[in-house]
This record gives structure tokens, sequence and C-alpha cells, in this order.
């Protein structure tokens, strides 16, 4: 099978270069997009899993000690929470990793080393 890589880099700021990489095969339309582990998606993704984090963290003790009333509006956050996860999941398989280090990019290495 013929693949091409194709790399750009983007420069946002001064000396602040980040690599977009994504897998084509020759004779197929579709793209799948490879994220890099260190480019700004990555880095809010992970601020706002801390967020959710500290929320869950929070608010389990409090409802399992039933100081905190079920509210509709505690349903819909915890929608909100467990949608978040589905998707940081899905984004995992995704985002490349170090390995010697080296940025490993192809999305079948990425989808098997997350599933090991």
């Amino acid at each position: 099978s013929d693949v091409i890589w194709d790399e750009r880099a983007s420069f946002a700021a001064a000396g602040d270069c980040q690599m977009t990489t994504t897998l084509q095969q020759r004779g197929s339309s579709a793209w799948i997009p490879a994220i890099h582990p260190e480019s700004m998606f990555r880095m809010i993704l992970s601020l706002m899993s801390t967020v959710v984090v500290v929320y869950e963290l929070t608010m389990l003790p409090l409802t399992i000690s039933e100081l905190v009333l079920e509210a509709e509006h505690f349903v819909v956050i915890d929608g909100l929470c467990l949608a978040f996860w589905f998707f940081d999941c899905l984004t995992q398989f995704t985002t490349g990793y170090y390995e010697d280090g080296v940025v490993e990019m192809h999305p079948v290495a990425v989808a098997t080393k997350y599933l090991k």
C-alpha cells in the first residue's frame, strides 16, 4: 500500500513551531488526522480533564453522603462529563506518543499502543 506522509510546520509565534501530520493512502479520499502529543489541542484537553476530575472528586463524596441533593443541573453536568470522557477516549486513538525520543504518529501504531 502506498502511503503519503504530509508534514507542514505552522509558526504561531516566534520560535513556536507545531507540526501537523496527516496520513493519506493513495486512491483514498479519507484523511486520518494525527494529533501531536504536545499540540495546543492536546494541552487544552489535558487542562479540561483536570477540571472534570476535580469536579468529580468533589461531587462524588458529597453525592454518596447525600449532602448534595440530586438536582436537574447536576444530571446535565454529569452527562457533559460523561460525554467529555468519551470524546477524550476517542482522541487518544489519534494522539501520537514518544518512543525512543521520536514521535510516533502512524494511526495504526498509536491505536495499538493505547489498546495495550
